[in-house]
């Protein structure tokens, strides 16, 4: 019970974390949607991203804390379907980012392709509907653990093979392009880091400890933390933009 009310805890404050974060950077998002920054696709997957977690961390608050009226198997479904596809996303923008560079190497961009759709048929496959309620709480009373371990590893691996298509990308680009570069694969770098050990994290916690609420409320750190650090990618990535047409 101490384990559960630990990674209780810590799901909450991932949540509050996210929340945080979200309202820093919400100027970003009110100027795509205002028109004032142009909303290309990794714009497009950016605003699916970050909505989609803030739905899914919604769901998750709803099901911890809310009133015993509440429907356990809805909440924990939309916090599933939600969160599962703000992962996606998050690895979306990084791979997508590499096809763009890579467009004249078709081996790269179709298996990269095909890699995200083998990526978004296990999120799927890993949604949670076994739930009820037992007095005035909510509780999972299955999960697939094979599949939440499958997608985790699926994550790491495939943001490995980006990091270092990236790496032999941009290392054989040209020199005018070198600062953005730089800033390509430092970000890259940052970014696999992080979602590697939140992942590996996950992983660990799902491998040793078999109880269904350890196994969902251990994802929440790694869906807030791919969200947060790929975002930040786009971002960062705009303002290196917004400063190479305004010198």
């Amino acid at each position: 019970m101490q384990s559960t009310d630990l990674f209780i805890n810590l799901a909450h404050a991932m949540t509050a974390l996210y929340f945080w974060e979200f309202g820093l950077s919400i100027g970003y998002d009110w100027d795509c949607f205002t028109g004032k920054r142009s909303l290309r696709y990794p714009v497009i997957f950016y605003l699916l991203n970050r909505y989609c977690l803030l739905g899914a961390l919604v769901a998750l608050t709803v099901y911890m804390d809310g009133p015993a009226t509440v429907n356990c198997r809805s909440s924990v479904l939309a916090f599933q379907i939600l969160g599962n596809s703000a992962l996606g996303f998050s690895t979306a923008i990084l791979s997508i980012r590499m096809v763009v560079i890579s467009a004249d190497s078709p081996i790269i961009v179709i298996s990269l392709c095909g890699a995200m759709i083998g990526q978004w048929s296990l999120l799927l496959h890993g949604v949670i509907i076994a739930a009820s309620r037992l007095g005035e709480g909510c509780v999972i009373d299955d999960v697939r653990h094979e599949i939440l371990v499958a997608i985790s590893v699926y994550t790491m691996v495939l943001d490995l093979i980006v990091l270092v298509l990236t790496a032999v990308v941009t290392h054989n680009g040209s020199a005018p392009r070198s600062r953005l570069a730089a800033l390509i694969m430092t970000d890259g770098l940052i970014y696999f880091i992080i979602v590697f050990l939140a992942h590996m994290a996950v992983t660990l916690c799902t491998t040793l400890d078999g109880r269904p609420a350890i196994s969902v409320t251990a994802n929440v750190p790694a869906m807030v933390i791919s969200t947060v650090a790929s975002c930040r990618v786009i971002r960062n990535l705009s303002s290196h933009s917004n400063c190479a047409e305004n010198s």
